[in-house]
Protein backbone atom coordinates (compact mmCIF):
# COMPACT_ATOMS: atom_id res chain seq x y z
CA UNK A 1 0.00 0.00 0.00
CA UNK A 2 1.49 3.65 -0.91
CA UNK A 3 2.02 6.12 1.68
CA UNK A 4 1.35 9.24 0.69
CA UNK A 5 4.06 11.73 1.47
CA UNK A 6 3.16 14.97 2.88
CA UNK A 7 3.77 18.47 1.91
CA UNK A 8 6.42 20.47 3.13
CA UNK A 9 4.79 22.75 4.90
CA UNK A 10 2.76 20.23 6.89
CA UNK A 11 6.02 17.71 7.05
CA UNK A 12 8.13 20.59 8.55
CA UNK A 13 5.18 22.00 11.00
CA UNK A 14 5.05 18.76 12.48
CA UNK A 15 8.78 17.44 13.07
CA UNK A 16 9.30 20.59 14.82
CA UNK A 17 5.91 19.91 16.63
CA UNK A 18 6.92 16.91 17.46
CA UNK A 19 10.40 17.84 18.51
CA UNK A 20 8.89 20.67 20.81
CA UNK A 21 6.31 18.28 22.37
CA UNK A 22 9.20 15.92 23.53
CA UNK A 23 11.44 18.54 25.03
CA UNK A 24 7.62 19.77 26.96
CA UNK A 25 7.47 16.10 27.90
CA UNK A 26 11.11 16.79 29.41
CA UNK A 27 10.31 19.65 31.08
CA UNK A 28 6.82 18.57 32.83
CA UNK A 29 9.18 15.52 34.38
CA UNK A 30 12.00 17.73 35.58
CA UNK A 31 9.03 20.00 37.45
CA UNK A 32 7.15 17.25 38.63
CA UNK A 33 10.72 15.68 39.92
CA UNK A 34 10.48 17.96 43.70
CA UNK A 35 9.92 14.49 45.41
CA UNK A 36 12.64 12.48 44.36
CA UNK A 37 16.34 13.02 42.78
CA UNK A 38 16.52 14.82 39.76
CA UNK A 39 17.85 13.51 36.27
CA UNK A 40 21.73 14.48 35.78
CA UNK A 41 21.86 17.95 33.66
CA UNK A 42 23.66 16.14 30.97
CA UNK A 43 21.37 13.57 30.80
CA UNK A 44 18.47 15.77 29.97
CA UNK A 45 20.57 17.61 27.88
CA UNK A 46 20.49 14.42 25.83
CA UNK A 47 17.14 13.87 25.71
CA UNK A 48 17.10 17.01 24.14
CA UNK A 49 19.65 16.14 21.34
CA UNK A 50 17.68 13.03 20.59
CA UNK A 51 14.32 14.84 20.24
CA UNK A 52 16.11 17.27 17.84
CA UNK A 53 18.15 14.26 16.04
CA UNK A 54 14.60 12.90 15.26
CA UNK A 55 12.43 15.92 14.16
CA UNK A 56 16.09 16.37 11.80
CA UNK A 57 15.40 12.65 10.47
CA UNK A 58 11.71 13.25 10.45
CA UNK A 59 12.76 15.17 7.41
CA UNK A 60 14.41 12.41 5.52
CA UNK A 61 11.28 11.60 3.63
CA UNK A 62 11.35 14.88 2.31
CA UNK A 63 14.83 14.75 2.01
CA UNK A 64 14.59 11.46 -0.37
CA UNK A 65 11.60 12.94 -2.55
CA UNK A 66 13.31 15.69 -3.66
CA UNK A 67 16.45 13.29 -5.15
CA UNK A 68 14.25 10.79 -6.18
CA UNK A 69 12.97 13.63 -8.57
CA UNK A 70 16.02 14.60 -9.53
CA UNK A 71 17.61 11.19 -9.38
CA UNK A 72 20.39 12.70 -7.29
CA UNK A 73 22.26 10.22 -4.92
CA UNK A 74 21.57 9.67 -1.52
CA UNK A 75 25.42 10.57 -0.65
CA UNK A 76 26.71 14.22 -1.42
CA UNK A 77 30.31 14.05 0.18
CA UNK A 78 30.36 18.14 -0.40
CA UNK A 79 26.98 18.59 1.83
CA UNK A 80 28.38 16.08 4.41
CA UNK A 81 31.52 17.74 4.75
CA UNK A 82 30.23 21.14 4.96
CA UNK A 83 27.34 20.05 8.18
CA UNK A 84 30.27 18.68 10.02
CA UNK A 85 32.96 21.55 9.36
CA UNK A 86 30.13 24.57 10.13
CA UNK A 87 29.12 22.26 13.33
CA UNK A 88 32.54 21.99 14.24
CA UNK A 89 32.95 25.78 14.14
CA UNK A 90 29.98 26.82 15.52
CA UNK A 91 30.95 24.46 19.01
CA UNK A 92 34.02 24.95 18.93
CA UNK A 93 33.04 29.16 19.73
CA UNK A 94 31.25 27.16 22.55
CA UNK A 95 34.29 25.69 23.68
CA UNK A 96 33.38 22.28 22.27
CA UNK A 97 36.62 20.19 20.30
CA UNK A 98 36.31 19.19 17.20
CA UNK A 99 36.44 15.88 16.96
CA UNK A 100 33.39 15.26 19.32
CA UNK A 101 31.27 17.59 17.24
CA UNK A 102 32.12 15.48 14.27
CA UNK A 103 31.01 12.58 15.59
CA UNK A 104 27.84 13.84 16.48
CA UNK A 105 27.36 15.06 12.78
CA UNK A 106 28.83 11.85 11.36
CA UNK A 107 25.86 9.87 12.98
CA UNK A 108 23.58 12.46 12.42
CA UNK A 109 24.31 12.27 8.61
CA UNK A 110 24.81 8.22 8.61
CA UNK A 111 21.51 7.88 10.35
CA UNK A 112 19.85 10.29 7.67
CA UNK A 113 20.88 8.02 4.26
CA UNK A 114 19.47 5.34 6.36
CA UNK A 115 16.35 6.83 6.67
CA UNK A 116 16.37 8.22 2.80
CA UNK A 117 17.56 4.74 1.83
CA UNK A 118 14.80 3.53 3.91
CA UNK A 119 12.44 5.54 2.14
CA UNK A 120 13.31 5.11 -1.22
CA UNK A 121 14.19 1.22 -1.26
CA UNK A 122 10.29 1.44 -0.32
CA UNK A 123 9.20 3.55 -3.10
CA UNK A 124 11.53 1.14 -5.52
CA UNK A 125 9.57 -1.62 -4.42
CA UNK A 126 5.80 -0.37 -3.94
CA UNK A 127 5.82 2.42 -6.60
CA UNK A 128 5.87 6.08 -5.28
CA UNK A 129 2.87 7.75 -3.89
CA UNK A 130 0.45 8.73 -6.78
CA UNK A 131 1.04 13.27 -7.08
CA UNK A 132 4.04 13.03 -4.91
CA UNK A 133 5.43 16.38 -5.55
CA UNK A 134 9.21 17.34 -5.84
CA UNK A 135 10.38 19.33 -2.51
CA UNK A 136 12.46 21.94 -3.05
CA UNK A 137 15.91 20.69 -1.51
CA UNK A 138 17.50 24.31 -0.81
CA UNK A 139 14.56 24.80 1.37
CA UNK A 140 15.10 21.54 3.29
CA UNK A 141 18.77 22.21 3.80
CA UNK A 142 17.84 25.54 5.76
CA UNK A 143 15.47 24.33 7.77
CA UNK A 144 18.01 20.82 9.04
CA UNK A 145 20.16 23.89 9.17
CA UNK A 146 17.88 25.12 11.46
CA UNK A 147 17.37 21.88 13.75
CA UNK A 148 21.55 21.56 13.63
CA UNK A 149 22.33 24.63 15.03
CA UNK A 150 19.27 23.94 18.15
CA UNK A 151 21.79 20.55 18.85
CA UNK A 152 25.27 22.95 19.10
CA UNK A 153 23.60 24.45 21.13
CA UNK A 154 22.98 22.05 23.66
CA UNK A 155 26.48 20.25 23.01
CA UNK A 156 28.18 21.94 25.54
CA UNK A 157 26.01 20.45 28.51
CA UNK A 158 27.08 17.12 26.98
CA UNK A 159 30.73 17.38 28.08
CA UNK A 160 30.36 15.31 30.88
CA UNK A 161 27.89 13.17 29.93
CA UNK A 162 30.22 10.37 29.81
CA UNK A 163 31.63 10.67 33.34
CA UNK A 164 27.79 9.93 34.75
CA UNK A 165 27.58 6.12 35.71
CA UNK A 166 26.44 3.71 33.48
CA UNK A 167 26.09 6.52 30.93
CA UNK A 168 25.63 4.52 27.58
CA UNK A 169 22.57 2.54 28.95
CA UNK A 170 20.50 4.97 30.48
CA UNK A 171 21.26 7.15 26.88
CA UNK A 172 20.42 4.12 24.89
CA UNK A 173 16.82 4.02 27.21
CA UNK A 174 16.41 7.52 25.95
CA UNK A 175 17.28 6.90 22.45
CA UNK A 176 14.36 4.14 22.68
CA UNK A 177 12.16 6.21 23.87
CA UNK A 178 13.11 9.35 21.50
CA UNK A 179 14.32 8.24 18.13
CA UNK A 180 11.32 6.72 16.69
CA UNK A 181 11.35 7.59 12.86
CA UNK A 182 10.73 5.44 10.52
CA UNK A 183 13.44 3.16 9.04
CA UNK A 184 15.81 4.44 11.49
CA UNK A 185 17.48 0.86 12.68
CA UNK A 186 19.28 -0.04 15.90
CA UNK A 187 22.33 0.09 14.53
CA UNK A 188 21.91 3.74 13.60
CA UNK A 189 20.30 4.82 16.80
CA UNK A 190 23.72 2.83 18.93
CA UNK A 191 25.93 5.23 16.54
CA UNK A 192 24.07 8.36 17.71
CA UNK A 193 23.88 7.20 21.67
CA UNK A 194 27.72 6.71 20.84
CA UNK A 195 28.44 9.88 19.76
CA UNK A 196 26.80 11.49 22.45
CA UNK A 197 29.56 10.26 24.67
CA UNK A 198 32.57 11.60 22.85
CA UNK A 199 32.10 15.30 23.40
CA UNK A 200 34.93 17.07 25.12
CA UNK A 201 36.21 20.49 25.86
CA UNK A 202 38.24 22.44 23.10
CA UNK A 203 40.97 22.61 25.42
CA UNK A 204 41.20 18.75 25.89
CA UNK A 205 41.42 18.23 22.24
CA UNK A 206 44.79 17.38 20.78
Amino acid sequence: MDIPVPSLASRRACALAAALAMLASLTVVTASASARPSSPAPLDAAREVLALSNARLELMDEVMASKWFSRSPIEDPVQETSVKDTAAAEAAALGVAAAGTRAVFAAQIEAAKEVQLGWGSHWLYYGAPAGMAAPELGQLRSQLSEISKQIVAVLPRLIPLSKLPDARNRVSIAAARFLRVRYLGSAGRAAIVDSLLTLRRASNSA
